[in-house]
């Protein structure tokens, strides 16, 4: 999967976001503030442990939405960041997180962290 970065605006504010694929069964988000790419206000990382996924066959039988990166995803992902992190005033390093395994949480990425996020 090759990066491709996007606009998107959540209460009244734009950003740009873009996902990598990290590993085969690890994504990263990354968003900015428009204009600020020194770097991200943070990054999420999502797991996402589908082997079936480069079966096109499978994949399509089976379809998998987590393993979609949606702007309404997106766009949530930052609202929940912003209310439990807050918005710093200068970015000058990005906040690392991950998505918990039942998906409801977005966690402090940290030496404690799960391996598999």
């Amino acid at each position: 999967m090759k990066p491709r970065t996007r606009l998107i605006t959540v209460n009244d504010a734009r950003y740009v976001w873009l996902v990598d694929e990290i590993e085969w069964n690890l994504l990263r988000l990354k968003v900015w503030r428009e204009g600020e790419k020194s770097a991200p206000w943070f990054t999420l990382d999502k797991g996402m442990n589908i082997p079936w996924r480069f079966s096109p066959k499978i994949a399509e039988a089976t379809p998998d939405t987590s393993f979609s990166v949606t702007p309404k995803l997106v766009a949530e992902a930052i609202r929940q960041v912003r209310s439990q992190l807050g918005f710093p005033e200068e970015n000058d390093k990005a906040l690392n997180l991950y998505v918990s395994s039942d998906g409801k949480s977005i966690l402090p990425l940290s030496a404690e962290a799960p391996p598999n996020r």
